[in-house]
């Protein structure tokens, strides 16, 4: 199930460290960052981030529109 979050820390400036989920308001640290990638819209010339992260032993992919603190996340696999 997707859900809004809000990154709330970087680690240096630019990987996700810490994470409030919208809906329940929990907080979590993300213990690590598994991979990453950009994905380009060609209209815009607008960047889409993508994060394999992992917080207390779920891993989620957590998606990101551009500069902005908020963005999708979902639990994947075991």
């Amino acid at each position: 199930m997707r859900e809004t979050v809000h990154i709330l820390e970087r680690k240096f400036g630019w990987f996700p460290a810490c994470l409030r989920f919208e809906r329940s308001g929990q907080v979590v640290a993300v213990d690590a960052v598994e991979r990453c990638w950009t994905e380009m819209k060609n209209r815009r010339r607008r960047a889409r981030y993508h994060f394999q992260v992992r917080c207390g032993g779920v891993r989620y992919h957590l998606c990101q529109d551009g500069e902005s603190p908020r963005g999708v996340a979902w639990p994947i696999g075991p």
